[in-house]
């Protein structure tokens, strides 16, 4: 989220080809949950109006985010691309434990423009697909081994126990207490720190279809039809 002239972010009002495409929350573009925008090949150009825009650009109370998509010509056009992102060429995050977060992006496409009937019936076509899996170094709150044992703290020092005693743990209590993880971070005196990665699975594809007819130079049709499926999964 961003603001536009001190506003609020929900405030703004995203347009593509004149519609609304806002997400449920009105952040963002219509994006999936992901956080992602796709289909930015099929984008011939864009425009942010900051104050002072004309009735047609209603809707919102901050700034408005405006996109035309791209037509077809007379010669057929296309176009290929690929990113990749990945974990081996990140630097380390002052959270990373030994090993850095899994993180590998692929995101890939492909656009075609043409002529259906010269000079007067056009189309374009954009597909595009994103797979991930972002890990984020995290870390939680678990016991530390010695209050498995039953010894716990009486006076803690600096992160230490500055003196201990043993106490009868219940038997009915072990299996909860196995339950916890066994802390692999720094421990201070009955807890520790349990780090782990969270690696958020998602995957999302994303598709436009345009059709523009001319019937003069002054007198156009067209119309577009878009689709964006996102599906994510994310450990607590």
């Amino acid at each position: 989220n961003f603001s536009v002239s001190g506003a609020r972010s929900e405030g703004q009002a995203y347009l593509l080809d004149g519609t609304d495409i806002q997400g449920f929350w009105n952040h963002g573009s219509g994006s999936g949950v992901m956080g992602t925008t796709l289909g930015i090949e099929a984008v011939a150009e864009f425009s942010v109006l900051t104050n002072n825009y004309s009735a047609e650009f209603g809707r919102g109370a901050s700034g408005v985010i405006n996109a035309i998509t791209k037509s077809g010509t007379n010669e057929y056009h296309g176009s290929l691309y690929y990113f990749h992102r990945n974990a081996a060429f990140d630097a380390r995050n002052f959270f990373d434990g030994k090993n850095i977060a899994a993180f590998r992006r692929h995101q890939y496409g492909g656009a075609l423009g043409g002529a259906i009937k010269k000079d007067k019936t056009f189309f374009f076509t954009n597909y595009e697909r994103l797979t991930e899996a972002k890990g984020l170094s995290l870390n939680s709150d678990t016991i530390s081994e010695n209050t498995r044992r039953g010894i716990i703290c009486v006076a803690a020092g600096s992160n230490t126990c500055a003196s201990t005693k043993q106490v009868t743990i219940d038997p009915r209590m072990k299996p909860y207490l196995a339950l916890y993880p066994m802390p692999n971070g720094q421990v201070t005196g009955d807890s520790g720190k349990f780090n782990f990665e969270a690696v958020r699975l998602g995957d999302e594809k994303y598709i436009i279809g345009k059709i523009d007819h001319y019937f003069s130079t002054n007198t156009t049709l067209n119309g577009h039809y878009s689709w964006d499926d996102t599906t994510v999964s994310s450990p607590d």
